[in-house]
């Protein structure tokens, strides 16, 4: 059995290439503009209004952001940084912002929070992984 946080970060990227083949929208260079802007918080909060799509943007609150950042992108929500990979998660670039707390139910006992983060969620980051990592995305449109 996969991890949970593996197999949510994979769910993720799945989701959003769909959104983007949905859109019309082909996962290649020449298109990082069109990706960056479809999956932005202000066109999914538009696109996505009273939908229960995100479990951290319910759809009806809809000036509530789960990070406090202007130019704030979805694409990366599943952080490229974080170590899904274990269990109890983590940060590859051990960012200051984060935290391990203690949910019930989870058989690590604890689990990285990286909610106070905001690296990779901004416009800018997220144009600089695409640029460098465009195939890694265009997996899952496939």
């Amino acid at each position: 059995m996969s991890n949970p946080l593996e197999s949510w970060k994979r769910e993720h990227f799945r989701r959003i290439a769909g959104e983007l083949r949905e859109a019309g929208i082909e996962i290649r260079v020449e298109n990082i503009d069109l990706i960056l802007k479809e999956t932005s918080f202000e066109r999914r909060r538009e696109k996505y209004a009273g939908k229960k799509v995100c479990s951290y943007f319910d759809g009806e609150t809809e000036k509530e952001r789960c990070h406090d950042i202007l130019d704030l992108n979805c694409l990366l929500c599943a952080c490229p940084n974080y170590l899904s990979e274990r269990e109890e998660g983590g940060c590859s670039i051990e960012s200051r912002f984060g935290i391990f707390y203690e949910p019930v139910n989870l058989s690590a006992g604890r689990v990285w929070d990286c909610s106070a983060c905001d690296v990779n969620h901004s416009y800018k980051e997220a144009r600089a992984l695409l640029e460098k990592n465009i195939d890694f995305l265009a997996s899952f449109q496939e």
